[in-house]
């Protein structure tokens, strides 16, 4: 019922000495997994490979997207970045350097952020949408702000608790750059409450 696989990173030399290495342990329930392949299987697509978004984004970040000016050299840290996925039911949390990965799903998310809008104002589910991405055509920004803040409130408390358990093994210098993405990262004021904290 269950699928799985492994891979492990290459060891990280500090000086003469060799730090443990990690391994990820990835599984999920081979019924999910094939009623996503379904589509491809009838349209006569042979899928080599699937991943999971968390590590889709790890490989994004590490290989497609080094940093600016990084020299790839088999020591050097490419790209440690906190990142913040957020999707419509949930939120993925995921610490990436070139040495490991770790991610965590989490509430809240886009849906969320909708919900407080539709509560609030007694809005349907499209016009919430529509005023969470294009706030300025409410009558009061600020009212939009006012139920959209609380949400991003309850997001920041996650990731800095996620930050205080595991951030200080893979970041031991802070948290230097954190990518929000997902459809619903893209929420006006959200960047700016998580970097700001208003």
């Amino acid at each position: 019922q269950v699928t799985h696989d492994t891979h492990t990173f290459p060891t990280e030399t500090v000086g003469a000495q060799h730090a443990s290495a990690r391994s990820l342990l990835l599984a999920a329930r081979r019924a999910d997994l094939e009623s996503h392949l379904v589509t491809f299987q009838e349209a006569g697509i042979a899928v080599q490979v699937l991943q999971c978004d968390a590590v889709a984004l790890h490989n994004f970040v590490q290989t497609d997207r080094p940093a600016d000016g990084t020299v790839d050299m088999p020591g050097a840290d490419a790209f440690s970045a906190a990142i913040l996925d957020v999707g419509a039911e949930t939120t993925n949390i995921v610490f990436s350097t070139r040495h490991a990965i770790w991610f965590r799903s989490v509430r809240p998310a886009g849906d969320d952020i909708e919900s407080a809008l539709v509560q609030r104002f007694k809005l349907t589910r499209d016009v919430a949408a529509a005023l969470v991405h294009q706030p300025a055509k409410a009558a009061r920004m600020s009212d939009i702000y006012q139920q959209t803040c609380p949400v991003f409130q309850k997001l920041a408390v996650q990731l800095e608790g996620c930050i205080s358990q595991q951030g200080g093994q893979l970041f031991p210098d802070g948290v230097q750059r954190l990518l929000v993405v997902g459809g619903a990262g893209a929420t006006p004021g959200l960047l700016r409450f998580l970097t700001h904290g208003r």
